[in-house]
């Protein structure tokens, strides 16, 4: 029986590569799957803590013709758009910090 394995390594019959007339009998647990059940199955659980690297996310959507222009930039300046978008965002607002007289904070971004 052609099988499969998902992200959580666990098999499962392929039905693109089993005939349709089998799928009932591929999809019948086993008895070790029964057993398995029975006795309740192992899930893994992460073991290192998230932790945050003092960086954040953020999202900003433009349209697409300002996208291909920031592309072009990019482009130019040797760089990909999302690292050109991240320089314009913490460049931005250092100058809007300093138009304002407002301290700017320690962090290296």
């Amino acid at each position: 029986m052609p099988l499969k394995w998902d992200p959580c390594q666990v098999r499962y019959p392929d039905l693109e590569r089993v005939a349709e007339s089998a799928w009932e009998e591929a999809l019948t647990p086993t008895d070790r799957a029964r057993a398995a059940l029975r006795e309740g199955t192992h899930i893994p659980t992460p073991t290192a803590s998230a932790r945050r690297t003092g960086w954040r996310q953020i999202t900003v959507r433009i349209p697409d013709d300002s996208y291909e222009d920031l592309g072009v930039a990019a482009r130019l300046l040797g760089s990909k758009p999302a690292q050109l978008a991240r320089m314009f965002v913490l460049n931005g607002t250092r100058r809007a910090l300093a138009d304002q007289d407002a301290p700017p904070s320690k962090s290296p971004g």
